[in-house]
């Protein structure tokens, strides 16, 4: 039982009879990961909501972004003007209320460690906004 308790997310695992102290640690633990896991994901739906608000030509651009490409080396890929890559990097920039590209890729992972990646069944990656209940405290 306590394999399968923590197998399906449990954060402690207390058998009974347990002190009362026990309990209340085990609860306070539970409670702190619980405010934890909620700001996590507060900001996590913040970074998916910017960045679905990128049209597909600022999709493209971070992408390349992402994989470490400089503005040149986007413009060429694209067939586009650097010059356009530059306004568009400022837009996604601005969308995404990221003022360096190291705060842009924090946020892209944020909203989902897998962006850029191929996406299963021709979904985006960003449109995969699912939370994974967790039990926070399992008794025997």
């Amino acid at each position: 039982m306590v394999v399968r308790a923590l197998k399906a997310g449990a954060l402690n695992f207390l058998e009974k009879p347990c002190r009362d102290q026990q309990l209340w640690e085990a609860i306070q633990e539970a409670l702190k990961w619980d405010a934890l896991h909620r700001q996590h994901l507060t900001k996590r739906s913040k970074a998916i909501q910017r960045l679905r608000r990128l049209n597909p030509g600022e999709h493209a651009v971070l992408e390349l972004l992402v994989e470490g490409k400089s503005n040149k080396a986007i413009a060429a890929d694209l067939g586009l003007s650097v010059r356009t890559i530059e306004v568009r990097r400022a837009k996604l920039m601005k969308k995404m209320k990221a003022e360096s590209l190291a705060e842009l890729i924090r946020l892209i992972l944020l909203a989902d460690p897998n962006y850029g990646k191929s996406a299963a069944g021709g979904r985006e990656p960003w449109d995969r906004d699912w939370v994974a209940e967790k039990p926070l405290v399992a008794l025997q």
